[in-house]
């Protein structure tokens, strides 16, 4: 039988940008325009990040990522774009809910991104 390869794969969701009009705040700014103390308000556009991981040293993992548009926001765009350490299919949406597979090459992460806009609350 194949060995068994535990927790090869790890998937962080964060915010990596707000933006409110012609302000842009990014999670890695200082203070006034970080996300730290940030309180999102209508209108507002959120980019998420999706970093896939595959800790292993020799072997190629494809999974499905799968997520729901949060509460209250519309899904807005996007990252379909395959890089050097792995490919993919484009995002599929259904309803609130969109998935997209993904290839991680070994020791790699690969950063997939969506973005949403905040309705009213």
């Amino acid at each position: 039988a194949a060995p068994v390869v535990a927790n090869t794969l790890s998937t962080v969701k964060s915010i990596s940008q707000v933006v409110r009009g012609a302000k842009t705040f990014n999670a890695s700014n200082s203070a006034p325009n970080d996300l730290a103390s940030y309180t999102v308000q209508s209108g507002d556009v959120i980019t998420y990040n999706l970093a896939v991981t595959n800790s292993s040293s020799d072997g190629t993992y494809t999974t499905i990522l799968g997520e729901t548009v949060p509460a209250n926001t519309s899904y807005s765009t996007a990252n379909n774009t395959a890089d050097t350490t792995a490919n993919g299919s484009a995002w599929s949406l259904s309803g609130s809910n969109y998935t997209l597979g993904v290839t991680v090459l070994p020791g790699a992460t690969v950063n997939k991104t969506f973005t949403v806009t905040v309705g009213c609350q």
